[in-house]
């Protein structure tokens, strides 16, 4: 039996002419950064996707644009008091020996406004250390670590890695 409401209508989703959407899987990184030895990131998330970046060139950054390098050059510059010459550093494989020539302090003891950096992969990573947790874990802020260029995001180095990396100062 049916029944017919004068001036009603069926819910969208219950009309013959509906097509169910299809579910929209998150994008798919195009870029996962694995570190030996130094343990996964927890709570990773997407801050900011810098789209207008390339307007921003022209302030003494020379590194690779988009790249995790060109990200701590940038946030050292706008958001430490210590910001890091505005000479090619290299790969971030090489910012240890680098910055250590220009005087940086490096050593294993993270701090807050800390360039964290590794040798693992071809061309290495670098990040910036933004918090010191109370259970030794740091909240870092990187570049170009589960996406691509440009996007930065933010997450958490287990306590149980935190002895993986160079702390440049």
């Amino acid at each position: 039996s049916t029944i017919v409401l004068p001036g009603g209508s069926l819910p969208e989703t219950e009309r013959p002419e509906y097509v169910a959407p299809k579910p929209v899987a998150p994008p798919t990184p195009s870029y996962n950064y694995s570190y030996s030895n130094s343990g996964q990131r927890i709570n990773v998330h997407v801050v900011e996707r810098w789209t207008y970046a390339r307007s921003m060139m022209g302030d003494g950054n020379r590194m690779a644009p988009g790249q995790c390098t060109w990200y701590a050059w940038y946030w050292r510059k706008y958001f430490s008091n210590n910001p890091l010459p505005s000479a090619a550093l290299g790969n971030a494989n090489a910012w240890a020996s680098s910055l250590a020539r220009y005087g940086y302090v490096v050593n294993r003891t993270p701090s807050v406004g800390a360039v964290f950096q590794t040798s693992a992969g071809y061309y290495g990573h670098v990040g910036v250390v933004t918090a010191i947790n109370g259970d030794g874990s740091l909240t870092v802020r990187e570049m170009n670590y589960l996406y691509r260029s440009y996007v930065v995001t933010e997450g958490v180095i287990p306590a149980s890695a935190v002895g993986s990396f160079n702390y440049i100062h």
